[in-house]
């Protein structure tokens, strides 16, 4: 029971983390990807957000502003690094859900005549969120490997 206990407050205080990576291959060229996936504020049209924008809207730039909810809890990430038809990155300055941090990045890359997408979160939770950081890690999984299906598909069908 002891180490019960132990085990407990020390995930409470010292939190947990994961980086988790889903990859797809689109039948598309990279400059076809690129314009959906540099386009951050339409994330919520193929993820489990609610809403999604990018302050300035259009292509994600360095120091652009990235806003997510869902349901009543949001993120406020920074647009931090971005290599034209190959990398976004965004690092998380402020957010109501319990995670210390939650970085996103986007890798585009060649995969033969098609191109690769690379989504990457890097998390660390917060509090008594970590008690229920394996239910969290496996739903972010989950929407994860749905939004880059969703984002293949719309470029796939257009």
């Amino acid at each position: 029971m002891k180490n019960i206990i132990v085990s407990l407050i020390t995930v409470f205080l010292i939190g947990c983390k994961a980086t988790q990576v889903q990859t797809v291959t689109i039948n598309a060229s990279k400059d076809d990807v690129w314009s959906v996936v540099s386009s951050l504020g339409d994330l919520a049209n193929y993820s489990a957000l609610d809403s999604s924008s990018l302050t300035p809207p259009g292509e994600a730039t360095v120091g652009a502003v990235h806003y997510v909810s869902q349901g009543k809890n949001y993120g406020i990430s920074d647009v931090v690094t971005v290599e034209k038809n190959k990398t976004i990155q965004t690092k998380l300055k402020e957010t109501s859900w319990p995670a210390h941090y939650w970085n996103e990045s986007w890798y585009l890359y060649d995969e033969g005549n098609s191109t690769g997408l690379k989504y990457v979160i890097d998390f660390k939770g917060k509090g008594l969120a970590n008690l229920g950081f394996p239910f969290l890690a496996a739903y972010n999984k989950s929407d994860m490997k749905k939004t880059i299906n969703n984002i293949k598909n719309h470029i796939e069908n257009k």
